[in-house]
């Protein structure tokens, strides 16, 4: 009795397309797996951008509400609170305590990592994703990686409306991925029903 069996094996043709359709998938896998991280990255910096604007604008909320507050004066000069600060303010309270509030933004090489709000004796850093000084090709700088604009020259505003005085903070904060604003703002009106309104 005679067996016939099949000899056919894979050719090296067929062997090479599925080994291209095999690094077509996985070079597609890899991709999206690049895509999803990058967006967690982004994301999960928004929520700490997030966090920190939920956490001062409570702080100095706080103060505003439990501690009332009487006025808000701007520091002139700005760096009677600090070196290299640019705007200051002291808010004033009914139990005759003060705190200053101001940003420390120098926008130098060795200081750009060390971005921060202070409000008090309480330093709130403003996360910068920058690499590290041994990822940054030659010729180029840390400033050049710089991904977060801090803007605080609208950080003290006062208006006078029947009567009352009106008080506004505002710290801009933005990232360059995002188009909101991760900032503080807040506008205190003492003595009219201890208001408050913050954004």
């Amino acid at each position: 009795m005679i067996i016939l069996r099949n000899q056919k094996g894979f050719t090296i043709m067929e062997t090479l397309v599925s080994f291209i359709l095999v690094m077509i998938i996985l070079m597609n896998m890899f991709s999206i797996m690049m895509t999803y991280r990058e967006k967690s990255t982004t994301e999960m910096l928004r929520e700490d951008y997030l966090t920190l604007k939920a956490v001062v604008t409570k702080d100095i909320q706080n103060d505003i509400l439990k501690k009332e507050l009487v006025d808000i004066k701007q520091m002139l000069p700005a760096n009677q609170c600090g070196a290299d600060v640019v705007s200051c303010i002291e808010l004033s309270f009914k139990d005759n305590t003060t705190k200053r509030l101001f940003v420390y933004n120098k926008q130098t090489v060795d200081q750009v990592r060390n971005k921060y709000i202070q409000y008090g004796d309480q330093k709130y850093r403003i996360r910068d994703d920058i690499p590290d000084a041994s990822q940054i090709p030659a010729g180029r700088t840390v400033l050049d990686y710089q991904t977060v604009n801090v803007y605080s020259g609208r950080l003290f505003e006062k208006r006078e409306v029947a009567g009352y005085t009106i008080y506004g903070i505002h710290i801009t904060i933005t990232y360059k991925d995002f188009d909101d604003d991760f900032g503080i703002h807040i506008i205190a009106i003492p003595g009219y029903m201890n208001s408050l309104y913050s954004e």
